[in-house]
């Protein structure tokens, strides 16, 4: 007899909005939703940018992202474009920025971005293979400075 929402966190079946840290005026890098259907990269992922001081959540398709979208305010969103069962990932991307108080997309893909209107879609773009300085930094550039 569920109302159709899903469970959270496992603590409730009617989603409540989380703000991140930043968006609640806390100090620290902030929130990062990671998007990533290979689970080595994920890890990666989470490793690299957790490492940098990042707090991350994860996710491995386009249905686990849209259930921690819509709880969590996260300060980015890094979004693998080529996850499964979607034609192609800016399907999310648009469902993701239609929300209230969208979250900044950093897209990350192993193929270049097509020009047109689908780049004002992300923040920033990212190309495969990616050195993990240059993640943490643009990661950095797109939640913007920290607070202190």
């Amino acid at each position: 007899m569920g109302t159709g929402m899903p469970t959270v966190f496992g603590l409730s079946r009617t989603p409540t909005l989380l703000y991140s840290r930043r968006a609640m005026g806390e100090t620290g890098p902030g929130i990062v939703l990671v998007i990533e259907n290979d689970r080595d990269t994920r890890e990666l992922f989470d490793f690299t940018l957790t490492g940098a001081g990042f707090r991350c959540v994860t996710a491995a398709n386009a249905e686990e992202t849209l259930r921690q979208a819509a709880v969590v305010r996260f300060d980015a969103i890094l979004m693998d474009l080529g996850l499964p069962r979607l034609e192609d990932g800016l399907a999310l991307a648009r469902q993701l920025r239609e929300r209230p108080l969208p979250s900044p997309i950093i897209a990350v893909s192993g193929h270049l971005l097509p020009a047109g209107p689908a780049r004002e879609l992300f923040a920033a773009y990212i190309l495969k293979p990616i050195d993990p300085e240059q993640l943490v930094t643009i990661v950095r550039e797109v939640v913007g400075p920290r607070t202190t």
